[in-house]
C-alpha cells in the first residue's frame, strides 16, 4: 500500500519543490501520502456530493 499515491510522478515533481525541507518540532508523516489522502477524502462521495457556495 506504500505505493498507492493518488499523484503521479509528474504531479508530484510540479508540488515537491513547494513543501518546506526544514522541519522543526514533531516528526512529520511522508507529505506525498498526506496530500494523497486529502485529494482521497475531497473526491470521496461524501464531500462530492455537498452543494457548491
Amino acid at each position: 500500500m506504500a505505493d498507492h499515491f493518488w499523484l503521479s510522478d509528474a504531479q508530484w515533481a510540479v508540488i515537491e519543490p513547494h513543501i518546506p525541507k526544514v522541519y522543526t518540532g514533531k516528526r512529520r508523516m511522508d507529505d506525498r501520502r498526506v496530500i494523497s489522502g486529502g485529494a482521497e477524502m475531497t473526491s470521496s462521495s461524501r464531500l462530492s456530493g455537498r452543494p457548491a457556495r
